[in-house]
């Protein structure tokens, strides 16, 4: 398949490749300084606690601190 001339990009000055370069080295070595500090199995632990934690209120809202009396119908199906 031949591409005509109108749609090859344009060829980059080495000045503006290096400084594009060195700019893109400078956002890897930032991305990296943000994941230094993240901790997966730390952040699953806490959540899991947290999702652990409202269960139990809702379950102590919900289930175990009612006063049910009778039946409730949608519960009976």
């Amino acid at each position: 398949m031949h591409r005509p001339e109108a749609f090859r990009q344009p060829a980059v000055p080495e000045k503006e490749a290096q400084q594009q370069a060195q700019q893109g080295g400078n956002k890897e070595a930032e991305r990296r300084k943000d994941l230094h500090g993240f901790d997966a199995l730390q952040q699953n632990l806490d959540n899991n606690s947290v999702n652990r934690g409202r269960q139990v209120d809702w379950l102590n809202k919900n289930v175990l601190n009612k006063q049910q009396k009778g039946v409730e119908v949608y519960r009976a199906k």
